[in-house]
């Protein structure tokens, strides 16, 4: 038998079986560019394909018009979404699907322009919501069983200096965190915490990484601080000074009083987010809404994310957001009971708010464990129709080369 050159044999195989990780074709709405920025890859999660777009869709649910600035908070406990208006608060429960409207008993609460509203559980023995108007300092809460403020905003209304911030409530001080927004021209970056044992405010001074002044940002609360996703703003803090679109992830601690820059994403357009993002950190995901900012008919649209990568996919389809800067704002709450996201916009008409309400089935299938996000450095096999078809012509071939060397009998 003639001797098989095995080396040549080797160097065929490895020519025809490279191919199999040529780069697939770009899907839509897909983040396939493997684009160097800023040190890190940016790849894809798996899994996002024609068919999964097309099964999840948001679910219209309620639309309404309530008088005053109205403020939104989620109750995760009694699986209710409450919406603050100036004379009533309107609960609804997302299983149910009912909404139920009660006036307050305190009376009318003014609700000025920039206000936000948060859930923080159960405080002096009753489920409660804290309302605020960072300008003032001012602090009301809400008794969800009682319909009672504690107490309510001063006149004159101003215009605020804070538009769209992100809040979350850390558990371990008992404190309620509020930082970056935006007005009269300027983005900011400060954190202030409002503590609910001393009912004080207090500016932190927060070091490590920059933060840069913006709105517009996705914050999702975590164990030790919370993340921060993205925003509009500059470096210097002004908006005619090099105002742009951020694409960064942070994360806040709590404890060091610090941020720290995990990544930059990338995308194929300019984008910012809904106030909330929702942080599983056990699995490593996050999910938020995106939506382009330079245009009043925009959408928002579901991302799903790594808390440590720089990787994201787009799930399911559009929900109209009609998009006027300062007068607008959305928000995206999870229900651990009905396993449902809760997408929120509202948009100010004169003295009035129009809230709409959607809801999606959460999608399970998308962040189960046997689709884990591929990071920068990790490699990820997966054999198409071609590759496959490439493997089998290199055994084929490989057959054909013994059988015309063989010796003949």
């Amino acid at each position: 038998m003639k001797k098989i050159n095995v080396r040549f044999l080797l160097t065929a195989l490895a020519l025809l079986t490279v191919s199999c990780g040529k780069p697939e074709k770009k899907q839509p709405g897909v983040n396939l560019a493997d684009k160097q920025q800023g040190g890190t890859t940016n790849r894809s999660l798996p899994g996002d394909d024609d068919k999964t777009r097309d099964t999840v869709k948001w679910k219209a649910e309620t639309g309404k018009l309530l008088s005053g600035a109205a403020s939104v908070s989620f109750d995760p406990v009694n699986d209710t979404i409450y919406l603050f208006a100036r004379d009533s608060v309107y609960a609804k429960n997302i299983n149910s699907g009912k909404l139920k409207a009660s006036g307050y008993r305190t009376g009318g609460h003014p609700v000025m322009a920039g206000n936000q509203s948060l859930f923080i559980g159960n405080w002096l023995n009753s489920a409660r919501v804290l309302n605020y108007y960072l300008d003032r300092k001012a602090v009301a809460l809400f008794d969800l069983h009682t319909l009672c403020w504690n107490a309510g905003f001063p006149y004159p209304d101003t215009v605020t200096d804070y538009w769209q911030t992100n809040k979350f409530y850390s558990h371990g001080d008992t404190s309620v965190y509020v930082l970056g927004g935006y007005g009269h021209y300027r983005y900011r970056n400060e954190v202030f915490r409002y503590s609910l044992n001393t009912g004080k405010w207090e500016k932190m001074n927060a070091g490590g990484d920059f933060f840069r002044p913006r709105y517009l940002s996705a914050l999702g609360a975590a164990e030790r601080g919370a993340y921060v996703l993205g925003g509009y703003g500059s470096a210097q803090g002004r908006q005619l000074l090099g105002a742009r679109n951020f694409y960064d992830m942070m994360f806040y601690d709590v404890g060091s009083k610090t941020f720290r820059k995990l990544y930059d994403l990338n995308f194929d357009k300019a984008v910012t987010f809904a106030n909330s993002m929702i942080v599983d950190e056990k699995s490593g995901l996050f999910y938020a809404l995106a939506f382009e900012n330079h245009k009043y008919n925009s959408s928002l649209r579901l991302i799903e994310g790594a808390l440590h990568k720089p990787v994201f996919r787009w799930v399911g389809d559009e929900i109209p957001y009609l998009f006027n800067d300062i007068t607008s704002f959305s928000d995206l709450f999870y229900s651990p009971k009905s396993k449902k996201l809760i997408a929120v916009t509202m948009l100010m008409k004169g003295d009035k708010t129009e809230v709409k309400l959607y809801s999606l089935m959460m999608p399970r299938h998308l962040s189960s464990g046997d689709e884990q996000p591929t990071g920068p450095g990790k490699a990820r096999v997966e054999l198409g129709p071609e590759s496959a078809l490439l493997i089998f012509g290199a055994v084929l071939f490989f057959l054909l080369f013994l059988k015309l060397h063989k010796r003949p009998l």
